[in-house]
């Protein structure tokens, strides 16, 4: 079931939509994973940049709350989400240190995306 779908059946058989029910929890259990790994997956100090991709798995129960089953450090994904899984690795770790310009070149900005603009976004 992907997301269109899962929010049809949440606005059906619970009144209530994914927005609303789901991704708030979602959003604060991935936040409270990588505050407490933080330390161990920065690269702050580092004379290179990098970045990692986690997969979470999560299950919701009747009440509709969201739990945490694994997080996974090499995630298999699904084909139907992999073009923008792509491009929103690129918006957020690549395009910080070679910014697209005007004219559609990449340039190099010599400044790194920081792990606290993840944080912000989530």
């Amino acid at each position: 079931m992907f997301f269109q779908e899962f929010n049809r059946f949440l606005e059906t058989e619970h009144g209530t939509t994914l927005e609303t029910a789901v991704l708030p929890q979602v959003r604060t259990i991935v936040r409270n994973c990588l505050e407490a790994i933080r330390e161990n997956i920065s690269t702050a100090g580092l004379d290179y940049c990098s970045f990692q991709l986690f997969g979470f798995d999560f299950m919701l129960d009747r009440q509709l709350k969201v739990w945490l089953i694994e997080v996974n450090g090499a995630p298999a994904c699904a084909r139907k989400l992999l073009p923008d899984l792509a491009a929103g690795i690129v918006d957020i770790a690549v395009d910080p240190l070679f910014p697209p310009t005007a004219e559609g070149e990449v340039g190099r900005s010599g400044t790194a995306g920081n792990i606290r603009d993840v944080f912000e976004k989530l």
